[in-house]
């Protein structure tokens, strides 16, 4: 009798073991799946393949006709001005960017909102050159742009949508 006692509680031991790792296999299940199916992550979201190849043919079609790249945006100076970061790919046609009387505007995708006044002096007499870097510091009056935001940026009559502000 005592063997018998004995042997139930490790009975239920493995059962109860079974149970724990059956549970542990449909948490980590139901975890992948929400990964794979949320926005921002590796799975079908906005990150998926399809919208980085989208995102690759705006940006290829802006570069076409604007001759600068955009490489990133980010809130600076206490959110207090945007820099933009581009990358000049042919300096003929990047000297839009410096168009006095239509300087780069960046729209809040989300509120709608605009800002379009440089920092500094727009009308700059640098001589561009293929391959450099260069930044615009436009004042974001209001801190209608924030980190997280989606922006589009104007550059002439031409636009990105969907730069990401760091």
């Amino acid at each position: 009798m005592a063997t018998t006692l004995t042997k139930q509680p490790e009975s239920y031991r493995d059962l109860w073991g079974l149970v724990g790792l059956a549970s542990i296999v449909v948490l980590m299940a139901g975890l992948m799946v929400w990964l794979l199916s949320s926005p921002g992550t590796v799975g079908l979201g906005s990150s998926s393949p399809q919208a980085k190849s989208m995102a690759g043919i705006s940006q290829t079609i802006f570069t076409e006709e604007t001759g600068i790249r955009v490489l990133r945006a980010f809130s600076t100076a206490g959110g207090g001005m945007i820099d933009l970061r581009y990358q000049v790919i042919d300096p003929d046609k990047a000297i839009i960017v410096h168009d006095t009387k239509n300087p780069p505007a960046l729209l809040n995708e989300a509120t709608e909102q605009t800002i379009d006044r440089p920092f500094h002096d727009h009308s700059s007499q640098t001589q561009l050159r293929a391959g450099a870097t260069y930044q615009e510091i436009i004042v974001n009056e209001g801190g209608v742009i924030k980190p997280g935001d989606l922006i589009t940026v104007f550059i002439g009559q031409s636009r990105l949508e969907h730069v990401l502000v760091q």
